[in-house]
């Protein structure tokens, strides 16, 4: 008698779920599955036992189609197809989640590439104002070297005129702008923080009384404008090297005594000196500066600084400097 009844409680569902609330269609299938497992029965065997206990004897055979019998296996396939969509909804939403995670990972992507985009065009840019700057350096350099070589012919055509070493009218130009039109264009060299402007000469010409003259000049207008002035030999004889020269107390009376004996001393008389006392061309250059002699290459001639007239100045100068 149970047995009957949960039949028909099956029957029951399995009608229900021809509902077009999927919902209801959905709670009544599965209750209708869970009543006929209750039964331990197979679906062919419940509906086959349904459709005996409506009035078909034929056990081994399935009924005759009926109203009840088309339903249940109407119910069946529904159950079925319903199964089929719930997999399908979950297949769907496993899709949309994979979907979901490929935009993100594409949309890091382009996130990436748009970046990387912009570092190269960044890139670019500061490469092209480096070669600007470059080209520009370039040039600047290609003129300097210009003006610094015409600069140092003419101080090498002014220092050999007789003219100007002898002390005429040429001399009474102001010192600091004859050095201005001559020697602008030295190289500059950043040292310890300070600009320096650096000029080489021969260790011969650095000493001779123009030269002496505009370095003054030089080193007078170049800490006017914040920076030094060094004028050198190419082995790094500096006027600074010749004013700290410590020079034999007897080679340097020995050339005075010269000196006051002539009045000015000629290229034979040095080199008379020098050979029997051991002059080099360095210790001439610092007694010039030191004690205020006047030298001069052409022709070659040594003697006191006129009346009035002293290196004082520029050895003063001298000593605030490193080199």
């Amino acid at each position: 008698m149970a047995r009957d009844k949960t039949l028909d409680l099956i029957v029951k569902c399995l009608e229900l779920v021809a509902s077009e609330a999927d919902g209801e269609a959905l709670a009544a299938a599965r209750r209708a599955n869970a009543l006929r497992g209750r039964l331990g029965l197979s679906w062919r065997e419940a509906i086959v036992a349904a459709g005996r206990d409506a009035g078909h004897e034929d056990i081994g055979e399935p009924a005759p189609p009926s109203n009840r019998w088309a339903g249940l296996l109407w119910a069946q396939e529904r159950l079925k197809l319903l199964d089929r969509i719930a997999k399908l909804e979950r297949d769907l939403a496993d899709a949309r989640m994979a979907n979901a995670d490929l935009e993100s990972e594409t949309a890091g992507a382009r996130a990436f590439a748009a970046e990387l985009e912009y570092l190269l065009s960044a890139e670019h840019e500061l490469a092209r104002q480096a070669s600007e700057r470059i080209g520009l350096l370039e040039l600047a350099l290609a003129a300097a070297e210009r003006r610094a070589g015409a600069a140092e012919a003419e101080l090498a055509g002014t220092e050999l005129r007789p003219a100007a070493l002898d002390g005429d009218e040429a001399e009474s130009e102001d010192a600091e702008q004859a050095w201005r039109r001559g020697s602008t264009p030295l190289p500059l060299v950043i040292e310890g923080g300070r600009c320096v402007v650096l000029e080489i000469k021969p260790l011969d010409r650095i000493f001779a009384y123009p030269t002496l003259r505009r370095a003054e000049a030089a080193l007078s207008h170049a800490r006017r404008m914040g920076a030094d002035y060094v004028l050198s030999s190419p082995n790094g004889v500096s006027l600074n090297t010749l004013r700290g020269l410590v020079v034999p107390p007897a080679m340097r009376a020995v050339l005075h005594d010269a000196i006051d004996a002539v009045g000015a001393l000629d290229h034979a008389g040095y080199l008379s000196l020098r050979a029997e006392h051991g002059f080099k061309t360095i210790h001439l250059a610092a007694l010039v500066l030191q004690d205020d002699l006047q030298f001069s290459r052409a022709p070659w001639r040594l003697s006191r600084l006129p009346a009035g007239e002293t290196y004082q100045p520029l050895r003063a100068a001298l000593a605030g400097l490193n080199g």
